[in-house]
């Protein structure tokens, strides 16, 4: 992408010249994008910022970015247009969705580059709310709770978690329910309970269901005599 005047002369068998006739001058070809190390960072619930690589290109070189929710060569959600720069934020995105993206380059002539795939990521999914009650039942070593969730589109799943230290150390259960019981507790112990929404490899932040419930205790059993 940088301008070249161009022009030609003629040369006789004696090897003399004729006057420089000017030629159009013109652009090279714009080099393709490629990627950066990290293509798509700041990923929220309703945005991420695409970013790419130059290739060499010159500062006044056009990109054309755009986003889609069908595949890497579907149709455009959103596009940032034709513009100068090498990074740009998309806003107002689906929350827990997941983006293709793609970015071309084009130079001063208007010949355009093909397209550059920047790859996929996935929105962050919004926090569950804990149900009511969030801690539906406990026993000797299982707590079951439930939660709500109206925000998040189809597909999201759910971890939950629970622990006896501050999720140093947890016992984990994943389901696409709004509710779930983990297993293999300690009797009369207490644990903190949370869960957070799963869309694809996008995390919500933790919603707490319980600060403390503890197990209920084992029966007693007679002693041998």
């Amino acid at each position: 992408n940088t301008l070249y005047a161009l022009r030609v002369r003629a040369l006789n068998g004696n090897n003399l010249a004729t006057d420089w006739v000017v030629l159009p001058s013109t652009y090279t070809l714009a080099a393709p994008p490629i990627l950066t190390a990290t293509p798509l960072s700041s990923v929220l619930l309703t945005s991420f910022t695409v970013s790419w690589n130059a290739n060499g290109n010159p500062g006044n070189t056009s990109y054309y970015v755009e986003i889609s929710t069908i595949s890497d060569a579907g149709a455009s959600t959103a596009t940032a247009g034709w513009n100068i720069f090498t990074s740009t934020a998309f806003t107002g995105l689906t929350i827990g969705s997941t983006y293709y993206t793609r970015v071309k380059a084009r130079n001063e002539n208007f010949v355009e580059t093909l397209f550059t795939l920047l790859g996929s990521t996935v929105t962050k999914p919004e926090i569950p709310t804990a149900g009511i009650p969030a801690i539906t039942a406990a026993g000797t070593t299982t707590i079951s709770a439930a939660w709500t969730d109206s925000l998040n589109p189809g597909g999201v799943s759910y971890e939950v978690q629970a622990s006896s230290n501050g999720f140093t150390n947890f016992f984990s259960s994943a389901t696409s329910l709004l509710n779930a019981t983990v297993t293999s507790l300690s009797t009369n112990t207490a644990y903190g309970v949370r869960v957070r929404a799963v869309a694809g490899s996008s995390y919500s932040d933790w919603a707490t269901l319980s600060a403390s419930t503890y197990t209920l205790a084992a029966f007693p059993v007679s002693a041998a005599l």
